[in-house]
């Protein structure tokens, strides 16, 4: 369902703001694709939201900042 989406994707957004899981949490096979779909595609603005805060929140890395937009 939706909700079962937007909070999934919450869960990677708070994540994703730890230091220490920004450039593995980046490296996962797949992740960044399905978070750029998810704030890109997503049913709701939620969904949106959270996918979108997700990869702010990698791209705060300094090792994933390069990388993110190759």
């Amino acid at each position: 369902t939706d909700e079962i989406k937007e909070n999934g994707l919450r869960v990677f957004a708070s994540l994703a703001a730890a230091a220490d899981n920004k450039v593995p949490l980046f490296q996962t096979p797949g992740l960044v694709d399905a978070l750029v779909r998810a704030a890109r595609d997503g049913a709701t603005n939620e969904i949106k939201a959270n996918g979108l805060t997700a990869l702010v929140n990698l791209a705060y890395s300094a090792d994933n900042k390069v990388p993110l937009f190759q």
